[in-house]
């Protein structure tokens, strides 16, 4: 990702306390072990 492409701007309430999440809900892998899909979903907070 290119740094100079987002948009940045002030937090206007610094000291509220925030929690963002993220979620893929379609997230698939093959099993390196059996060479079956495995399906998921990945979420990130921070």
């Amino acid at each position: 990702m290119k740094p100079e492409l987002l948009e940045v701007f002030d937090n206007t309430f610094p000291n509220r306390d925030y929690t963002i999440e993220i979620k893929n809900p379609e997230f698939t892998s093959v099993c390196p072990k059996t060479g079956l899909p495995d399906f998921g979903t990945v979420t990130i907070k921070y």
